[in-house]
């Protein structure tokens, strides 16, 4: 299902136009993660992203969640 909704939006489900991205912010070579917090998402001429900014302090700190 969710497949064919990819493929319904326009979009390549194995992600071959450059559709999927990924951010690694924690893992076993990080001494510690990187923290972050994340803007709204914005859609622009059929393409969409979700922005991230550094957290402003360490009870800001959403891993991988939106701070909306």
């Amino acid at each position: 299902e969710v497949v064919e909704q990819i493929i319904a939006l326009g979009s390549d489900p194995c992600g071959e136009n450059g559709e999927y991205h990924s951010f690694v912010f924690d893992g076993p070579l990080f001494d510690q993660p990187i923290t972050f917090m994340t803007e709204e998402p914005v859609v622009a001429d059929g393409f969409g992203h979700l922005g991230l900014k550094p957290a402003e302090d360490e009870s800001s700190v959403l891993h991988g969640s939106s701070s909306g």
